[in-house]
């Protein structure tokens, strides 16, 4: 990323008006220098002289039934990636100035956008603009993030949230108190940052995500990649770490980042040999209750991801907000219109099999 550019989307970003740590290029910067083999470019449209919009974006060619497809998706991984364009106060003139940008060239067929919000006003221009000019937009549905919003007081939360968890996380409570004092940790920066992380990872690693090899520890590209996170994330007085310690053990952890006051879930983890004492859960509660206390943050999102495992996210979620995909084709282009008609036709087809199910 330049200069110029890095300036640019620093200001799209502060004039989006959904805030998404997602969107920052603060990430973005961390995983290049990681991938610094990976290819990607960096759209930037304008309206005369004046950036208007911004994509990251990378291109991936792969074989569609008997067409042989130039899909271009947004740059990066399932561990960051901006996952759609990037405007500033006027979303739908951004959006249009972008996609007519991308329209105009002829060295690909497909474009992936997501996952955004349904809610959010890009979704919308995507979906208007892409109409008008003839891209032939394509909804896919991604679920849900859930997250907790910090209002009312923390007692009234708290007592909302079902018997069963607070009765767990009791349990839990006792449990860990036999190792010694329960203590909840929080790391933003500075000499204790390389010990922060290398607990962090070491907690991440037990259980199932070693068995799986998902652990960050297990893979040493990701774990340079949230190693140069939470450092330029510290630089910047964003990153928020915390770490469960019953006597001299750290039970649990989790990697956040603050944006735009709100704390965003990037990974967590516990160690498997305190399962029983349910260490995950008595670090959330912790966790919220110290961001009630303090103040200076208006909701902890739980964002998508964690497959089998996210179960535990909407036990503690007051809210949620539902995520799409958007497929848009290149317009008046043969290809594009018979990629078009095979993934409709895909839908369609698995609409029906849901209905008649």
């Amino acid at each position: 990323m330049t200069g110029e550019e890095r300036e640019i989307w620093d200001r799209l970003v502060a004039e989006q008006p959904i805030p998404d740590v997602m969107a920052s290029p603060l990430g973005w910067e961390a995983w290049q220098r990681v991938h610094a083999d990976e290819a990607s470019q960096i759209v930037v449209a304008r309206d005369g002289d004046e950036p208007v919009a911004l994509a990251a974006l990378a291109t991936v060619h792969r074989p569609l039934g008997a067409l042989h497809a130039t899909r271009l998706l947004p740059a990066g991984d399932l561990h960051w990636a901006c996952s759609y364009p990037i405007t500033g106060r006027d979303v739908t003139a951004g959006v249009r100035s972008l996609l007519s940008q991308l329209a105009s060239k002829r060295d690909w067929d497909e474009l992936l956008l997501g996952p955004m919000l349904a809610a959010s006003p890009t979704f919308a221009a995507l979906m208007t603009v892409g109409e008008e000019l003839g891209m032939l937009p394509v909804v896919d549905a991604r679920g849900s993030a859930p997250r907790t919003l910090i209002a009312g007081s923390w007692e009234t939360y708290y007592a909302g949230r079902s018997a069963n968890l607070r009765a767990e996380v009791a349990r839990g409570e006792r449990k860990l108190a036999k190792l010694g004092p329960i203590v909840l940790e929080e790391q933003r920066g500075g000499a204790g940052l390389d010990a922060a992380l290398h607990a962090f990872f070491g907690v991440e690693a037990t259980g199932w995500k070693r068995a799986t090899g998902t652990a960050i520890a297990c893979d040493p590209t990701l774990r340079a990649l949230y190693t140069e996170l939470a450092r330029e994330a510290a630089a910047c007085g964003r990153l928020r770490m915390f770490l469960l310690h019953a006597g001299d053990h750290v039970v649990a952890a989790s990697y956040t980042i603050e944006h735009e006051r709100g704390v965003f879930l990037l990974k967590t983890g516990y160690d498997d040999a305190y399962a029983k004492a349910s260490p995950g859960y008595v670090l959330h509660k912790q966790l919220l209750a110290r961001l009630w206390a303090s103040g200076d943050v208006d909701y902890f999102d739980f964002m998508t991801g964690g497959g089998d495992h996210a179960g535990y996210k909407l036990r503690w979620a007051n809210d949620t907000r539902a995520y799409m995909q958007v497929r848009l084709f290149r317009p008046h282009s043969l290809r594009g219109l018979a990629l078009a008609g095979l993934v409709r036709l895909k839908r369609a087809v698995e609409n029906h099999r849901e209905h008649h199910a």
